[in-house]
């Protein structure tokens, strides 16, 4: 079967077997989109589930459905009403018998179970441990790097963490000032 067949197939037994209150009128619809930063992304404003991946194994497939579609059916990113209905949904799997799927809904919601929303100081914080680590970085490789990591588009993290360009450059005198001294003081040095 191809992958949008697929894709499609297994979208609409997810929404039936595990959501069957939600999207009644059937405005959602599940897109694959190869350039997401992360496997998955609810997309309200479109109503679409899009996935970077269909995955072969039906039991990976469904569990990233399920996990995207909570995030449609309940606010926030993974807060405790996300996984509450994560777990509603693993307890139908396990009624429907497909005990591979419980296990990997088990993996998500262990997983998202204490995490934390991303704020600007983790962010910012990142940015100057990448700086430091790699002071040779360029801007648009720190950025690019930075989103993947926290699983957002460069320009959506540019957009909402506004003072990374500031803090780069901040962060790239302090190092490059910092190498100039240790250049100067090791050469005073070897000279005696």
């Amino acid at each position: 079967m191809k992958q949008r067949n697929r894709l499609k197939s297994s979208f609409e037994s997810v929404r039936e077997n595990f959501f069957p209150k939600w999207d009644k009128a059937k405005k959602w619809r599940a897109k694959k989109v190869w350039h997401l930063p992360v496997m998955g992304i609810c997309c309200n404003r479109l109503k679409e589930i899009q996935v970077r991946t269909v995955f072969e194994n039906e039991d990976e497939l469904d569990r990233l459905l399920i996990h995207e579609i909570c995030h449609a059916v309940t606010p926030g990113n993974h807060p405790k009403r996300w996984n509450e209905r994560m777990l509603k949904a693993s307890k139908r799997a396990d009624e429907l018998g497909r005990h591979g799927l419980v296990s990997l809904l088990s993996k998500d919601i262990e997983a998202y179970k204490n995490s934390f929303p991303v704020k600007a100081k983790d962010v910012y914080g990142r940015i100057e441990d990448v700086v430091v680590e790699i002071p040779n970085i360029t801007l648009n490789g720190l950025i690019r790097g930075i989103a993947k990591e926290f699983g957002m588009y460069k320009s959506e993290l540019l957009a909402k963490y506004t003072q990374c360009r500031k803090i780069f450059n901040k962060v790239k005198k302090e190092v490059q000032a910092e190498e100039r001294w240790r250049r100067d003081f090791l050469g005073k040095h070897d000279q005696n």
